[in-house]
């Protein structure tokens, strides 16, 4: 289901919500929730038919208010032996999906980007896996992608950084007609991942958990929500909170198994395909859609244009996924010789 706003040409698809109900069973009890697909910033409003661009822009600013405060207690974790406050926003890459003339840079003031909109255009963010250009992100933030292009920080040999802005390659997607919606007979995403591939400069990607998360243990987050910031001083912004539950997903028809990992961190447009990180640094899945439960009531105040702040507190959680680590290396090795051959067989 393409779901689109009638004031802007940004349009993504919506995956299922039944998918991250079965993962916590505690929103299993409340089918009045809110779903965003939190890539290009389009919100489902399953309580009272569709949500004006208003209303989700109220939401969402409630929800990006809470961003700075889930940071307390983080100012002192290392991210490989430098602050994490610091560093994970420059290392995750910006995702532009059908924008022409794009551009990012950095300057005194920090990191922003611009470019010309086409149609089903987004931005979101996609993390880094591997020293030679790939990256996982959401197969939402790529799908029907005409042009795909990274915006990602590298390193120079004298130290300073510079953003390259690169066209990307898909090379594996989660497909939407992997399952139908029993409801509505669209294709829906089960595992909402995909892995692509840029030439850029030098990079540090994250390292891979090798254990499963634990519920109850904290959880870091980054991602690029250009609609509510118009320049990022210290990078991809930075969201913190906690596990609230982890599934294990089973490989199904091209798709292979994962870890799904339900977190309460405060995420919005633009943070889909994002990196979410262990207190230890390694990286434990990447965001794929998020949840918010109000009441009925709430639901209904917020369509007439009351502020969320102004009737009570909701909740929100999130979905970040994981593919098969071992899945991943296979494929990215598959893919590197077929550059290889494919750079072969085109030499003179």
């Amino acid at each position: 289901m393409i779901v689109t706003t009638q004031s802007e040409s940004i349009a993504t698809r919506i995956t299922d919500p039944d998918q991250v109900l079965a993962v916590h069973t505690r929103f299993q009890a409340f089918p009045r929730a809110i779903w965003l697909a939190v890539g290009a910033g389009i919100v489902l409003a399953l309580l009272a038919g569709c949500m004006t661009q208003a209303a989700r822009m109220q939401l969402e600013k409630t929800i990006v208010a809470r961003k700075a405060e889930s940071l307390r207690g983080w100012e002192t974790v290392s991210l490989d032996s430098a602050p994490i406050l610091k560093t994970l926003g420059l290392r995750t890459a910006i995702v532009f999906r059908n924008f022409e003339s794009v551009t990012a840079w950095i300057d005194d003031s920090g990191v922003a980007g611009e470019g010309i909109p086409r149609a089903n255009a987004s931005t979101s963010a996609a993390a880094p896996i591997s020293e030679d250009g790939y990256f996982l992100t959401a197969a939402h933030s790529v799908e029907n992608a005409e042009t795909l292009n990274l915006s990602v920080a590298v390193r120079l040999v004298d130290g300073q950084i510079r953003i390259e802005t690169v066209p990307a390659r898909i090379v594996w997607k989660s497909e939407g007609d992997v399952a139908e919606d029993r409801n509505r007979g669209e294709p829906r995403f089960l595992q909402d991942f995909a892995i692509v591939h840029a030439n850029v400069g030098r990079i540090t990607p994250f390292r891979l958990a090798e254990e499963l998360p634990q519920t109850d243990e904290p959880v870091i987050s980054a991602g690029w929500p250009f609609e509510h910031f118009g320049c990022f001083p210290d990078g991809a912004i930075l969201a913190a909170g906690n596990i609230l539950a982890v599934t294990r997903l089973d490989s199904r028809g091209p798709s292979p198994a994962g870890v799904a990992v339900l977190i309460d961190t405060p995420l919005v447009s633009g943070d889909s395909g994002g990196p979410a990180l262990d207190r230890k640094g390694n990286l434990i899945g990447i965001h794929s859609q998020v949840g918010i439960r109000m009441s009925h009531l709430q639901g209904v105040a917020m369509l007439f244009g009351q502020a969320p702040d102004n009737f009570g507190d909701f909740e929100y959680s999130a979905v970040a996924y994981m593919p098969d680590p071992d899945w991943i290396s296979e494929t990215i090795e598959n893919d590197r010789r077929q550059r290889i051959t494919g750079s072969e067989s085109s030499s003179p």
